[in-house]
């Protein structure tokens, strides 16, 4: 057993394809769970107030999944950059998440980012929208 920790904000389906009579079909596909950066209320009790996002998001993969996967050009791509990585201890993926790349061109924005963006520090004039009244 191997496991893939993901930085990635959504979850990512790698995908071997042959093409049989002009139709593409699947031949092996793996799931790599994401929804690191994306804010959980249910882990705010467990991992206490306000900390509820997390860094990392563990998934138990075969060794079979991880010879494709070394071999898939999605999953190659996203290993160059940081975002996956294979290990095989399963480890706490917070913790191995930090010497990561972060996903956070698509992590929804947060207060943070309305601060950072008003002492003008943000990119771009992030869109908040609430339904406070």
């Amino acid at each position: 057993m191997k496991y893939v920790v993901s930085t990635l904000t959504a979850d990512n389906r790698y995908t071997d394809w042959v093409n049989e009579n002009g139709t593409n079909n699947p031949v092996h596909s793996v799931l790599i769970k994401g929804g690191a950066g994306v804010a959980d209320p249910r882990l705010a009790v467990v991992l206490g107030s306000g900390a509820n996002t997390k860094e990392g998001v563990v998934t138990e993969i075969s060794d079979t999944d991880a010879e494709f996967l070394q071999r898939n050009p999605g999953f190659k791509f996203h290993q160059e950059r940081g975002f996956v990585k294979i290990i095989t201890v399963n480890r706490n993926p917070d913790s191995v998440a930090q010497k990561m790349t972060k996903d956070d061109g698509s992590r929804p924005r947060n207060e943070n980012d309305v601060k950072d963006f008003a002492r003008g520090r943000g990119d771009e004039a992030p869109q908040v929208v609430t339904n406070k009244k």
